[in-house]
C-alpha cells in the first residue's frame, strides 16, 4: 500500500510536468478543425512535426488560433513590436519548412 501511494504520487507530478495530447498537438489540432479541405490528418500531423521543431509552445499556441482568426495573423505581421516582428519571422520560417517538408 505505500509503495502505491508513492507510484499515485509520481504519476500526479508527471501528469502536472507532461503536456496533454491537446495541449502539447495545438496545431495539428487547429488544423484538423479548420474548414480547409485539404487539412488531412496526415498533413496536420506533418505540420504540427515541423511546428515543434520550429516555435516554441507558446508560440505554437499562439498561432494555432490563427486557423481561426486570420486577421489577428495579418495584424501581427504589420506590428512594430519587437516580439511580433520576431514571431512572425520564425512563422515564415516555419510556413517555408512545412510547405517543403508536407506538402
Amino acid at each position: 500500500m505505500r509503495h502505491s501511494g508513492k507510484a499515485l504520487l509520481l504519476l500526479m507530478n508527471l501528469s502536472l510536468l507532461t503536456p496533454s495530447v491537446s495541449q502539447a498537438d495545438v496545431i495539428e489540432n487547429a488544423c484538423r478543425g479548420s474548414e480547409r479541405r485539404a487539412a488531412t490528418g496526415r498533413l496536420c500531423s506533418c505540420i504540427q512535426s515541423v511546428a515543434e521543431v520550429n516555435l516554441t509552445r507558446h508560440e505554437q499556441k499562439i498561432v494555432s488560433k490563427w486557423f481561426y482568426n486570420p486577421d489577428e495573423a495579418m495584424r501581427t505581421s504589420r506590428s512594430n513590436r519587437r516580439k511580433d516582428e520576431e514571431l512572425w519571422t520564425k512563422y515564415r520560417i516555419f510556413g517555408n519548412a512545412a510547405e517543403q517538408q508536407c506538402g
